[in-house]
């Protein structure tokens, strides 16, 4: 007999549509999957996600929610890349970080990489149509592969 590895996935996303189509394919390869809908959410569980490696997925245009210290007067993506700083301000380096947002343009996808340490390779538009397969494995390989690289 077999043992399956469930690899863990937290997604900060507010598109239930989106999160609940992709949700199943993550599911039938054995991922389990903790959904996030604001930038707060996220934040008042990172020292939760310390303790349990997976992958991080983050919607650039996330909803800022309320209750953490979140900048005042930002929204758009710049909520994502302000997430993105508290993400590795708690987590430290190692962690598998994916994008997966609307409305990328050039600039934004240049400074998750020069900024971030985020390869295009990890950087996904809305839709995902046809690269969905592709976005699921590269999200489930980094959640496995790269464990033993995290500080």
């Amino acid at each position: 007999m077999s043992q399956t590895t469930i690899k863990q996935i937290y997604w900060i996303e507010d598109h239930l549509e989106l999160f609940q189509r992709t949700l199943k394919k993550f599911k039938a390869a054995s991922g389990s999957v903790k959904q996030f809908k604001t930038a707060s959410a996220l934040l008042n569980s990172l020292f939760q996600i310390k303790d349990s490696f997976g992958s991080i997925i983050v919607d650039l245009w996330v909803p800022p929610g309320e209750g953490a210290d979140l900048p005042r007067n930002v929204r758009g993506p710049q909520i994502g890349m302000w997430l993105l700083e508290q993400i590795s301000a708690e987590l430290g380096k190692g962690w598998p970080i994916f994008i997966l947002s609307g409305n990328l343009t050039v600039d934004v996808t240049v400074t998750l990489g020069r900024d971030y340490d985020i390869p295009e390779s990890r950087v996904y538009a809305k839709p995902l149509v046809d690269k969905a397969d592709e976005f699921v494995r590269s999200v489930l390989d980094a959640a496995t592969n790269e464990l033993s690289t995290v500080e």
